[in-house]
């Protein structure tokens, strides 16, 4: 049980990934429109926090070669299982 609990806290440590799933919530972002809403963070720590979620199988991404060419992030089925569980624990 620890280690599920170990997992869990680690997924997500941190206020960022939070408000990633948060914003990704409400349908497909670029990397340019999550960070409008995480301006503190720079595109580094942006891009390591979304490569960890990805990972997780939280966030997918998906690729378009058109001009200018761009990747758009979007929620798992698993993501937003996640995302409404927080959502029911702000309530409380």
């Amino acid at each position: 049980m620890t280690n599920k609990k170990s997992k869990l806290l680690d997924i997500f440590s941190g206020e960022l990934k939070h408000l990633i799933l948060c914003n990704l919530s409400n349908g497909r972002k670029t990397i340019s429109n999550i960070h409008k809403v995480a301006k503190d963070a720079s595109y580094e720590i942006l891009c390591k926090n979304l490569k960890e979620l990805e990972k997780n199988n939280l966030v997918n991404k998906e690729y378009f070669y058109g001009y200018p060419p761009r990747v758009e992030y979007f929620l798992t089925s698993k993501g937003y299982k996640y995302t409404k569980l927080f959502n029911e624990l702000e309530v409380l």
